[in-house]
């Protein structure tokens, strides 16, 4: 239970770190410009595509470095 926490936490720094190193996070907001008379808006939305490759990338990172520690695991048990 241990390995599976500290791997999937250890997962999350560096898969958040890679992504947010490698991965070009472009804002989704646009902004309204004087539409029928009204005020100038700007509308935020979520850019679901890059939360979805984070995502990704962190469960994927998790894995490699869950079977990587078993198998050292395995190897200085030996």
């Amino acid at each position: 239970m241990k390995k599976k926490i500290l791997s999937l936490l250890s997962g999350l720094i560096l898969g958040g770190l890679i992504s947010y190193t490698f991965m070009d996070y472009e804002s989704s907001n646009y902004i309204i410009k004087n539409y029928y008379g009204l005020p100038e808006k700007e509308v935020k939305e979520f850019d679901i595509y890059y939360l979805f490759n984070a995502t990704l990338i962190v469960l994927i990172t998790s894995f490699v470095i869950y079977v990587l520690w078993s198998l050292i695991d395995k190897k200085t048990r030996n």
